[in-house]
């Protein structure tokens, strides 16, 4: 290393050390208790040489960096980085996951939007129209059912006339871990038959 790079190099040190500092205080943990993890992983290091570190005094090993970032929950890029580099990071990952996040959420909107028209079909029937029953054939499968909310079926359902005690029977059917879509939309709609008339065409 140069007499120039000296400097630069111990500027570094001193910001990772500092970096380690923060995350160690942030994670709860003492030295002493960073070296005992260290330890363990198989990478011995001193809770004095932990300090030397610490106060940008001794510069970090590749592999002591990769331990102590999984121990104190971090990564590379926040322990090697400035604030605002570490800001920015963690803003970065927080705009992805938030477009994840968006992105699930629509997919579940529009798996549900699907799943509605079966219950737009029951409102149908309420207003005393001829429908063909069964959810319609985008709902996604046997399990697709459960997309649809209780509390709107239970509501339609009291709204008809069905007795409290067939409601009952047809929730449990509902939430059933291994009930299956075809099973509870057949009882669903005997329910609904005995309440409701007009319902002529069975589901297949």
């Amino acid at each position: 290393m140069t007499t120039d790079e000296r400097p630069r190099q111990d500027k570094r040190d001193a910001l990772i050390g500092a970096n380690i500092a923060k995350f160690r205080r942030l994670a709860g943990m003492s030295q002493a208790a960073l070296a005992e993890k260290l330890e363990e992983r198989g990478l011995p290091l001193a809770q004095s040489a932990i300090a030397k570190v610490e106060l940008g005094k001794r510069s970090l090993r590749a592999t002591e960096a990769v331990e102590i970032a999984a121990i104190l929950g971090t990564d590379l890029n926040a322990l090697f980085g400035s604030p605002l580099e570490e800001a920015i990071t963690r803003l970065r990952r927080l705009e992805a996951e938030a477009g994840r996040t968006v992105e699930r959420a629509t997919e579940d909107m529009n798996r549900a939007k699907e799943g509605y028209t079966t219950l737009w079909e029951i409102k149908r029937a309420v207003d005393g129209e001829t429908v063909n029953w069964g959810p319609s054939p985008e709902f996604g499968g046997p399990n697709a059912f459960r997309m649809l909310k209780w509390p709107e079926i239970s509501a339609i359902l009291s709204e008809l006339g069905v007795p409290t005690a067939q409601i009952s029977r047809l929730e449990r059917s509902f939430r059933a871990p291994k009930s299956r879509g075809d099973t509870f939309m057949r009882a669903l709609w005997n329910a609904l038959h005995a309440a409701v008339p007009t319902l002529v065409s069975e589901p297949e």
